[in-house]
């Protein structure tokens, strides 16, 4: 069994990665895998609505980082995802 943490932080060395760190302990006393990824460390293209995903079932316009986590997420029995707080709210 192996769970994906993902650190939305744009500080990969911060709270959010510091709590991540936590969890992942947790999980690896628990016989549990656990793989992190910074997400700001992954070239992500923002959506530009033109639908080709609809047909193709994935996002064909770009091949970037989130070809990349597709697969991680798919083989992964659990997802944490962190993020910091920011104005008392979550990142977008």
């Amino acid at each position: 069994m192996k769970t994906l943490l993902i650190n939305g932080s744009p500080r990969g060395k911060g709270n959010t990665a510091a709590i991540l760190d936590k969890i992942a302990e947790g999980l690896a006393q628990e016989g549990i895998e656990t793989e992190t990824v910074h997400l700001p460390a992954c070239a992500i293209q923002p959506c530009i609505g033109c639908e080709q995903c609809r047909r193709d079932k994935t996002c064909t316009r770009f091949y970037d980082g989130m070809h990349l986590l597709y697969k991680k997420i798919e083989h992964s029995r659990g997802l944490v995802l962190g993020s910091p707080a920011y104005n008392y709210n979550v990142t977008p």
